[in-house]
């Protein structure tokens, strides 16, 4: 029965992803653009790894639709704040900016639990209008969902909420193109200022297809304290570095927290741990986040952090936009 079960969930997952056309056309046979690239002929020593991250040098030059600059939010470990860091991020540039927000961890969406948007569905946008004429798309687009004033668009709303997203890369490839190239990011004219990619931790496809396919404006890390956390750090930047992804700086997130009683900052891990190791490398800090519950009691409440305005770690978020923008 439980087998039984697992099934029907697939299939209802199936059926409501071929609704928004993304496994028509993920099954589908597709044409292959050659791409010509000037290459010299490689010998029996040359690895695929690295000929396949020197293949991507210079190739994502393709704009989003309505998108004038995307901002990635990453991190080389999992469990370091980093769709926290992403949600409160994008709501701040939203003050003075129009701003989206997406969902690039396919395996694991947080996005519709900390916007509340959950349980919620995009629409199909199938009309578009030219000299006052109604025409239909040949390709539907998604219409991102809305709630904080920013336009955000996840996986996690277009499978039910408790369903694993198993696919393997070319699936995920397919799939995470239409999330971004396929979606109507513009009112009418006015195209999103930036589009904040939370992205999922590692090194993997999504951070490789997204090098390959769309032209990034710079990416933003996220790490904590400890030095477990700052060696995946440390490979994220080599990555992006290989890639020719502008560097933006470094967030350090569970930094420290302010006592109650004495109201003086308290470092439970290293005491400016990221910062000199960051400064070391020759790359920017940004700032320093602090403890604080009520940033995952918001996140639990699908509220933004940022809306609490007097609790500190807000003014952090809104300096980190501020740098953010003057980079980009």
């Amino acid at each position: 029965m439980r087998n039984v079960s697992r099934i029907h969930g697939w299939m209802r997952d199936t059926n409501r992803l071929r609704r928004y056309g993304l496994f028509s056309s993920l099954f589908s046979r597709t044409k292959k653009v050659p791409v010509q690239v000037k290459s010299k002929p490689q010998d029996s020593t040359t690895t695929t790894p690295k000929a396949s991250l020197d293949s991507l040098k210079g190739m994502a030059t393709n704009a989003i639709p309505g998108v004038k600059k995307v901002i990635l939010v990453s991190s080389g470990k999992g469990g370091v704040g980093k769709s926290m860091v992403a949600t409160n991020l994008a709501l701040a540039l939203s003050k003075n900016k129009r701003v989206g927000l997406l969902d690039a961890d396919i395996y694991g969406p947080s996005i519709p639990k900390m916007l509340n948007l959950e349980r919620q569905e995009p629409e199909l946008v199938d009309e578009y209008i030219v000299n006052g004429e109604v025409k239909k798309r040949r390709i539907p687009l998604l219409k991102p969902l809305k709630n904080y004033g920013i336009k955000a668009l996840s996986i996690g709303n277009l499978i039910e909420e408790d369903s694993a997203t198993i696919w393997r890369g070319p699936l995920l490839q397919k799939a995470l193109h239409q999330l971004l190239f396929q979606v109507q990011w513009a009112d009418s004219s006015s195209p999103l200022d930036y589009l904040v990619v939370d992205m999922p931790p590692g090194t993997g496809d999504v951070q490789l297809t997204i090098a390959q396919r769309v032209s990034v404006a710079g990416a933003l890390i996220v790490t904590t304290p400890q030095q477990l956390a700052l060696i995946d750090v440390k490979r994220a930047m080599d990555m992006y570095k290989k890639m020719n992804i502008p560097i933006l700086g470094v967030v350090e997130n569970m930094s420290y927290f302010i006592c109650d009683s004495c109201d003086k900052k308290h470092y439970p891990f290293v005491i400016a741990g990221a910062q000199s190791e960051i400064e070391r490398l020759g790359e920017s800090f940004l700032t320093s986040l602090p403890i604080n519950p009520l940033m995952g009691q918001c996140a639990d409440e699908g509220k933004p952090f940022l809306i609490l305005e007097d609790e500190p770690g807000v003014q952090e978020f809104h300096h980190l936009a501020h740098v953010i923008s003057s980079k980009v």
